[in-house]
């Protein structure tokens, strides 16, 4: 088989004193340009059909502000729907969940700690957090975590 793949990235980040404001869109037109399947001797064409497992549309933006040894962030992640076979008989809905993290950098010995602590899926959205494609008894979806809460320590040293 072939395939069609026409696509487009951007990113913007702008940077106004203290603040951050990023950005990266991709459009994504995947399709088989020339795939059959033969099973049990019927042969099934998607030619045309789009790729499944991959969104037309997808965006992330994010915010950041700092202050001294302060940051916070707040994120925002879309994505369109997509098919979840090669029919494109089923679609995973389109979704977007928040995200935010704040963190203070502290210095002890010598060494430069960053703790972070961070909230995703700030509004406990249901998702699929990932897509089995082509999955029998159309069990394609696998859930997304809930809001969680993460916690994380960057260390930096000299040498």
């Amino acid at each position: 088989g072939r395939t069609d793949r026409r696509g487009i990235e951007a990113g913007v980040e702008l940077v106004a004193g203290a603040t951050t404001i990023a950005s990266a869109y991709s459009y994504s037109d995947f399709r088989f340009d020339d795939y059959d399947v033969t099973t049990s001797g019927v042969t099934t064409s998607y030619d045309g059909n789009r790729i499944p497992g991959i969104p037309m549309h997808q965006l992330q933006a994010a915010v950041t502000q700092r202050w001294r040894r302060l940051f916070a962030t707040a994120e925002v992640i879309a994505s369109g729907q997509q098919y979840v076979d090669d029919a494109n008989s089923a679609i995973a809905a389109g979704w977007a969940i928040a995200n935010v993290r704040a963190g203070r950098r502290v210095t002890v010995a010598g060494a430069e700690l960053l703790p972070v602590v961070g909230v995703n899926n700030v509004f406990d959205r249901r998702y699929p957090g990932s897509i089995v494609i082509n999955a029998t008894s159309g069990r394609y979806y696998e859930p997304a975590p809930e809001r969680s809460i993460s916690v994380g320590l960057s260390i930096t040293t000299e040498r």
